[in-house]
């Protein structure tokens, strides 16, 4: 006879092996995670403070993410600079020039993050955001 016989398609309940039993994840509570996330954003979303659809208004616009990015460059030049002028003077002392673009520096990333933080809200930024990884990285 025939070994190529079809299978019928799976029911309602079951499931499909293409995945070894012991190999499968658990899908269905991956997947209600997702969605738990979802709607405990869009819930944060619909009653987000007026401040914070301020914070989110500036954060949004593409000169607020090209603003971070040339903070960033600043930050790499600038520690570039400031390692240069103490190699070449043999100083582990900077002028104090350096000194205040690192508290500009500082200063622009902590308003980056609490305006981030404002448009989102706590609970959405540190637990329930897809950027929650960065989100740590910015705060810590």
């Amino acid at each position: 006879e025939n070994d190529t016989k079809q299978k019928d398609p799976p029911s309602a309940g079951q499931s499909l092996d293409v995945v070894p039993q012991g190999h499968r994840h658990n899908t269905t509570s991956s997947l209600a995670s997702v969605a738990t996330r979802n709607r405990m954003s869009l819930y944060h979303e619909a009653h987000r403070p007026k401040w914070g659809q301020w914070a989110k208004s500036i954060i949004e616009g593409s000169s607020f993410e090209i603003g971070v990015a040339c903070v960033v460059v600043l930050s790499a030049i600038a520690v570039g600079a400031e390692v240069q002028y103490c190699a070449t003077y043999k100083t582990i002392e900077s002028p104090w020039v350096y000194e205040v673009i690192q508290v500009f520096i500082c200063l622009m990333f902590t308003l980056e993050m609490l305006l981030r933080l404002l448009s989102k809200g706590v609970r959405v930024f540190f637990v329930l955001d897809s950027d929650i990884f960065w989100n740590y990285l910015d705060a810590f």
